[in-house]
């Protein structure tokens, strides 16, 4: 007995991996095109009616900033510590920040802080934020930590000047 041989047909699952791969693309392309520009140009068009002379001005302000230190790959740690250093010698309230961050990026500004710095540069930005949120032993530590590196640098400015080797 003679049947029909077995036919087995390539090709019928590639069309669909194809149009997969097509779709990721348009997806990606669109992304970069079209939502991220439109995204850009919302964050600018929120940031023009900021006036820097209220608190909720330099609120705004300061969540923009923030926001810029912990964009992208890496985190500007100095330009968050200095954000901090401005929130608390211009006493903005750091609810007003949050509260204007929020508005802006629909974030959670504390979880975003949390995330881009480590256990150590947290304890420090909020000590800059407000040095009464650590207690009495933690103060002292950090003293103590802050006269080490004024020595080390003294120490490594000495070695480093080229008089020094000259005396």
């Amino acid at each position: 007995m003679q049947g029909n041989p077995i036919v087995v047909q390539s090709g019928g699952s590639t069309k669909y991996i194809v149009y997969g791969i097509l779709i990721l693309a348009a997806g990606v392309l669109g992304y970069f095109f079209l939502y991220k520009p439109w995204r850009e140009q919302q964050e600018a068009t929120s940031n023009n009616s900021i006036d820097p002379n209220t608190k909720s001005g330099k609120a705004k302000v300061i969540a923009t900033k923030l926001r810029v230190a912990m964009a992208g790959w890496g985190t500007n740690e100095k330009l968050m510590y200095e954000l901090a250093d401005q929130i608390r010698t211009e006493k903005i309230p750091w609810y007003d920040v949050a509260k204007e961050y929020y508005a802006m990026y629909k974030r959670d500004l504390v979880k975003d802080v949390q995330s881009e710095l480590d256990s150590k540069e947290i304890v420090e930005f909020w000590r800059r934020v407000n040095p009464a949120t650590l207690t009495p032993q933690q103060q002292n530590q950090y003293a103590q930590a802050q006269a080490k590196k004024a020595t080390a640098s003294v120490v490594a400015a000495a070695t480093m000047n080229p008089m020094f080797y000259f005396i």
